[in-house]
């Protein structure tokens, strides 16, 4: 099934190694402090592999481009990427899902020491992780979604992105 709901869902597919398939939108912000919270539902297709790949951004769209990311690991599990740290956090349990629509949940707590990130799939804490840099200097202003970045290693493969939101409250899969 292509769509969540409603009349269509957007389509992003990868067709040569480390290509990129997604939307971006700035305009939203910028919010320099408090929480952030940013959701979409995802389908990725069986139909080829997935090696490696970001599935969704929230930064800032202006240089340095801070950012917190939700991604795919090598090994198929859920992990986010904290730009201004240069780290992945690979969650050692949740595998995200294949040929099924599930619902990402990315919650910052923003700050220059004090920051945290927190990933949900489908509701389960997937990444948790606090005392880390999630400042910006132009402040959170850009979400994208789809593939916005993946490893030279990837090959052709297909998500589909629908219900895409961004908030500074908390912002649940079911609404």
């Amino acid at each position: 099934m292509t769509v969540l709901r409603g009349g269509g869902a957007l389509s992003a597919e990868v067709t040569q190694r480390g290509g990129e398939a997604s939307v971006s939108t700035p305009g939203f912000g910028p919010v320099m402090a408090g929480d952030l919270y940013a959701r979409a539902w995802f389908n990725i297709s069986s139909r080829h592999t997935l090696e490696a790949a970001t599935l969704l951004i929230v930064g800032e769209d202006a240089a340095p481009w801070s950012h917190v990311a939700f991604e795919v690991s090598e090994d198929g599990h859920a992990a986010v990427w904290i730009h201004n740290t240069a780290t992945q956090h690979v969650s050692p349990a949740v595998v995200v899902p294949i040929d099924t629509w599930f619902c990402a949940e990315l919650h910052l707590r923003i700050g220059e020491t004090d920051g945290a990130v927190d990933l949900w799939l489908d509701g389960e804490l997937a990444v948790a992780e606090s005392g880390v840099d999630t400042a910006t200097g132009a402040g959170y202003d850009r979400i994208a979604v789809g593939v916005p970045y993946s490893t030279f290693d990837q090959r052709r493969f297909r998500v589909y992105v629908d219900e895409v939101a961004v908030t500074t409250a908390p912002l649940p899969c079911d609404c």
